[in-house]
């Protein structure tokens, strides 16, 4: 299960999300994303993975597309959110497929 919120001001947007990012989600995520806060690109963008518990490949590459979409400042402060935030950004080191 996932809770999706935005809290939005005058000049700021930010997308909270709470859960896990999966299966029937994803599509969730993707329709808030592209009908209520795509439109707002004026606005500065922000991603708030803080307790986001988990994403599958799908949920990844739409925080992905987020991320390059809206420039968004991610916040995230728990080891988990940090590596997430890591890999939306595209800063996850490739391990040579050692665990």
């Amino acid at each position: 299960m996932l809770k999706i919120s935005t809290h939005q001001t005058r000049d700021k947007v930010t997308l909270k999300l709470d859960g896990r990012l999966a299966g029937p989600w994803v599509d969730e995520l993707e329709r808030v994303w592209t009908q209520e806060l795509l439109p707002q690109r004026s606005k500065q963008h922000f991603l708030d993975v803080h307790e986001l518990i988990f994403a599958n490949v799908e949920g990844v590459k739409l925080l992905k597309k987020i991320y390059m979409e809206s420039q968004a400042v991610i916040l995230a402060a728990t080891p988990l959110s940090q590596a997430l935030s890591d890999e939306i950004k595209g800063k996850v080191k490739d391990s040579g497929g050692k665990a």
